[in-house]
């Protein structure tokens, strides 16, 4: 019984032992999540993620800015001596061509305001037949393609998003030889949505950005043997939060950009893949106060083009 009475008073140190041994791995998590590399996500929530409640309070989580150093190879900021800043939006083109929430919106305003942004496309929701994955079938009448074609017309930048939205690094390189009808490898991904953008506007991509920002070096070599320049981006808005609980507003997203922006900024939104009203609602905030602050809004292209230029 006295041995046992003298275990209990040696675990009495325990507790504290236990709790800052989690403090440590807490902060380390949080520093990993925050400042690691383009090979983790940092774009979207994993599906676990989405399906569980999380609280935003501002940046992408507790009050954080999401910002990373990112892969060698990825152009993610422009030159730093240009007061220039490029607007690019992910995961269209979606809705129709009357849709006040998503991709027609966003058009608007940027046609408003008379600038111009980025927009990365997914391949399959421009062909009409993404069941087939055959990049050549494409309706001129589908809404999507409308919105694509208007991109293009409005000299925006209508860039390469990938084919579904895979993560990348996890699939093959090249397509699997043995089986011709799996089309979910790196080289098709890109290379179905180049063909499909070039089909429905008439011009193939110049750069593309990894879903998720996920990528490695071999992706990256394979998309530049495709002519494709790998494209992260400088700040997050956190816009990809609205849909879940708790997710960034309005204002969130406002201050996202605003509180962040520097010369060359590349800004991460989202035109698609859920109902993008709070981003809408955000955007003339903040193309007001970075025209108020002397910014140019510039393509993801012209900058890579600047960049090459210095």
């Amino acid at each position: 019984m006295k041995g046992f009475v003298f275990s209990l008073k040696g675990l009495a140190k325990w507790p504290f032992i236990i709790s800052s041994i989690l403090l440590l791995v807490v902060c380390l998590t949080g520093v990993l999540k925050f400042t690691g590399p383009l090979t983790a996500t940092y774009a979207h929530p994993t599906t676990s993620e989405a399906s569980s409640p999380q609280t935003f309070t501002g940046g992408c989580t507790s009050g954080l800015q999401d910002t990373w150093t990112p892969a060698d190879g990825v152009f993610y900021q422009g030159r730093t001596d240009k007061k220039e800043v490029a607007l690019t939006f992910d995961d269209g083109p979606f809705g129709t061509v009357q849709s006040t929430h998503n991709t027609r919106a966003i058009l608007n305003i940027l046609e408003k305001n008379k600038i111009h942004a980025t927009f990365f496309v997914i391949g399959e929701q421009v062909t009409s037949d993404p069941q087939q994955l055959d990049p050549n079938q494409v309706d001129p009448n589908s809404d999507q393609v409308k919105l694509v074609k208007q991109e293009k017309k409005d000299r925006d930048e209508v860039a390469d998003h990938t084919w579904t939205h895979p993560h990348l690094p996890v699939l093959p390189l090249l397509p699997d030889q043995n089986n011709f009808g799996n089309k979910h490898d790196v080289q098709d991904e890109l290379q179905m949505t180049a063909t499909v953008l070039k089909n429905a506007t008439g011009s193939t991509p110049k750069d593309f950005r990894p879903p998720f920002g996920e990528t490695n070096k071999n992706v990256q070599q394979q998309a530049s043997q495709l002519g494709l320049t790998t494209i992260g981006w400088t700040i997050d808005s956190c816009d990809w939060t609205q849909t879940l609980a708790g997710g960034a507003t309005k204002n969130d997203i406002i201050n996202n950009v605003l509180n962040f922006v520097t010369n060359g900024t590349i800004v991460l939104m989202h035109d698609g893949g859920e109902d993008r009203s709070q981003t809408v609602a955000a955007l003339p905030t903040i193309i007001q106060g970075l025209k108020r602050n002397g910014y140019q809004f510039v393509t993801v292209q012209q900058m890579v083009t600047e960049a090459a230029q210095k």
